[in-house]
């Protein structure tokens, strides 16, 4: 079954590095839609140098996120793997290695709203650059302008 809704998202990141933990949080508004079994999380992202595009495809036991735009980035999420991908600026492509720990998706279909937990360890450029949060919530938001 495919459908597709306007939603209200929060981000919140965590990042533990040299000992220092540092928290963010993005509120935007996008898309959740199913198709062909598959999840997808739209929204985008205004920042100083433009908007950055952001696509999250939530398969069963793997997440991939896409950015475009004013940045480029490409990161696939697997438990207890090691995974390659990209980020792009305009200081160049740099190469990242995520080593999944925690992958948790829920998602209810009668409240139409859900959560994506992403923990991981990152390695850019071969150096270890701190250990990642992710907490994806969101839910069905008819006032969404997308």
């Amino acid at each position: 079954m495919s459908f597709s809704f306007p939603v209200k998202i929060s981000l919140k990141t965590s990042i533990f590095q040299d000992g220092v933990r540092e928290e963010y949080e993005l509120i935007a508004f996008g898309r959740f839609h199913k198709k062909d079994g598959i999840y997808y999380l739209k929204y985008d992202e205004i920042i100083d140098s433009g908007t950055i595009h952001t696509t999250v495809k939530i398969k069963e036991d793997e997440v991939l996120i896409l950015r475009s735009g004013s940045l480029n980035m490409r990161q696939t999420y697997k438990r207890d793997r090691l995974m390659s991908g990209t980020f792009e600026t305009e200081l160049g492509t740099f190469y990242l290695t995520t080593n999944t720990k925690e992958l948790d998706f829920q998602w209810d279909p009668d409240l139409k709203k859900g959560t994506l937990k992403i923990h991981y360890g990152l390695i850019m450029e071969q150096v270890d650059v701190g250990t990642y949060q992710l907490t994806f919530t969101f839910q069905e938001d008819e006032k969404a302008v997308i």
